[in-house]
């Protein structure tokens, strides 16, 4: 088994940046909610 395939570790690399992304998303959606104040900046 080799890791030759850079289309498969593009894959890998973005869907972790896009799963970081939302974490980041669902965090602040949160923490504004919770607080209650709209501060989109």
């Amino acid at each position: 088994m080799s890791i030759s395939s850079p289309g498969m570790m593009k894959n890998r690399c973005s869907a972790k940046l896009q799963f970081r992304g939302y974490q980041r998303c669902a965090k602040l959606e949160f923490r504004t909610t919770f607080s209650g104040e709209d501060e989109m900046t």
